[in-house]
């Protein structure tokens, strides 16, 4: 049976969670863990359902709601590029800033979540890599690419149906 309540660390983690929008800081913050395994044990801890409930809750009491970011989307739609509107922020990132919201809230499909996963594997470092090691490097890059795209053609198809 699920816990009800979030433990202290638990809600010292959500708390650092949303100060900083990193899983990984949040787990560096709250439990005694290394910097390698923070990352893996953040993701985790945002996978419970208590820590998920807690953190919707302090979202809704701090006025995060999906009312809000929808209407901020709006607004952001409407003011479009004016002189106004630049002077105080550019799109661009008042934009970034709703992403960020959105990620926090959990309110990306699974097959977003997917491709952004899959975007932050692809950086590697061929520094004194032998001719078979950058071989063999190549085609799991390859075969992670033909992945990913596959990825993206099923989510915009199931995208396109929606509309």
């Amino acid at each position: 049976m699920p816990r009800l309540s979030p433990t202290m660390k638990q809600r010292k983690f959500v708390k650092r969670y949303i100060e900083t929008g990193s899983p990984k800081q949040a787990a560096l913050d709250a439990y005694n863990t290394t910097p390698k395994t923070a990352s893996v044990l953040g993701n985790n801890i945002l996978q419970s359902p208590t820590v998920r409930k807690y953190l919707y809750d302090c979202l809704e009491n701090q006025g995060l709601t999906d009312k809000k970011i929808a209407r901020k989307l709006d607004d952001i739609m409407e003011a479009g590029t004016t002189k106004e509107a630049l002077s105080k922020s550019t799109p661009a990132l008042a934009f970034k800033i709703l992403q960020e919201a959105n990620k926090i809230k959990d309110n990306y499909p699974v097959e977003r979540r997917q491709i952004e996963t899959r975007n932050a594997h692809i950086n590697i470092d061929v520094k004194g890599k032998t001719e078979m090691q950058l071989t063999e490097m190549l085609e799991k890059l390859s075969t992670e690419l033909s992945t990913f795209k596959k990825l993206v053609t099923d989510t915009k198809a199931r995208e396109a149906e929606i509309v």
